[in-house]
């Protein structure tokens, strides 16, 4: 298993703060997790600095979700990087919610949770319980780790370029100053609602209300360019925003994919 990384793609108006490291939906497929990672982070240690994003979706439908999760949580300087900020991702949303301590609907959420793959992680942890979710965790991942999933961020903004998981407000013509105040747990999708930034879709079909260069995940590019196979071509800037979840029609398909920006560039990694 080896890491592609593509050739520079020249933007100018591209004008993030430094150099920014971002990873899309993981779901699960560690090695592959793993592999972008050690790419990414010999090339900040070799730079000096980068900041890793992880854009969420780090669990559900692959093969090892604890391993992904491992990965993570990680210190920075165990890979290289200078600084990391985990995004919050519809399905790690539903983890954050059973480990919170808010008055939600544990079993709905649980419910909803364990139709979208779920029982991957709890298989994993070998919980049957909501509630034996959190102490077999931090047998898994330590305190700290636990902390981290709990506090995953909705969004960051470096420069001109804003990373999040899912649709910005553009679809409903919400500005992202407003959009992005919302809490990060987010328990609309119980009652059908999809409008949170882990949940959004299809906006990437209005013109967009707010400047700049938006990098997210959450839908697979070939379903966006309405393509049949994956290749790492796909990833490429489409207007104002870059899409980096490399899922397949298949799960087994899936890619992990990220992107180095720099003034006025950026480019692509990927690894199966």
């Amino acid at each position: 298993m080896s890491v592609h990384v593509s050739d520079w793609v020249d933007v100018p108006g591209l004008q993030p703060a430094g150099r920014e490291f971002a990873i899309g939906d993981v779901h699960g497929f560690s090695k592959p997790l793993e592999i972008v990672l050690r790419a990414m982070g010999e090339r900040a240690a070799a730079t000096g600095h980068g900041h890793l994003t992880i854009l969420g979706d780090l669990i559900d439908r692959g093969p090892d979700h604890l391993g992904a999760l491992k990965l993570a949580v990680q210190p920075v300087d165990a890979w290289g990087f200078s600084g990391k900020t985990l995004l919050i991702g519809n399905h790690d949303l539903f983890l954050a919610l059973l480990l919170g301590e808010g008055h939600y609907d544990t079993s709905a959420i649980a419910r909803t949770w364990l139709m979208n793959g779920g029982h991957g992680l709890l298989d994993q942890l070998g919980a049957v319980l909501s509630e034996d979710i959190q102490p077999r965790l931090v047998d898994c991942l330590g305190n700290d780790g636990v902390v981290q999933i709990k506090g995953m961020s909705g969004s960051r903004v470096s420069g001109n370029v804003r990373m999040s998981h899912a649709g910005p407000g553009w679809f409903y013509g919400i500005a992202a100053k407003e959009w992005y105040a919302a809490p990060t747990l987010f328990t609309g999708f119980l009652r059908g609602s999809l409008r949170h930034y882990t949940w959004t879709r299809e906006w990437w079909t209005r013109p967009p209300l707010d400047d700049g260069f938006f990098v997210h995940g959450h839908t697979p590019e070939i379903f966006i360019r309405e393509i049949q196979e994956w290749n790492p071509e796909v990833h490429r800037l489409d207007g104002p925003r870059l899409g980096l979840d490399g899922g397949g029609f298949e799960q087994d398909e899936r890619h992990v994919v990220g992107a180095e920006l720099e003034p006025g560039r950026y480019r692509i990694y990927a690894a199966r």
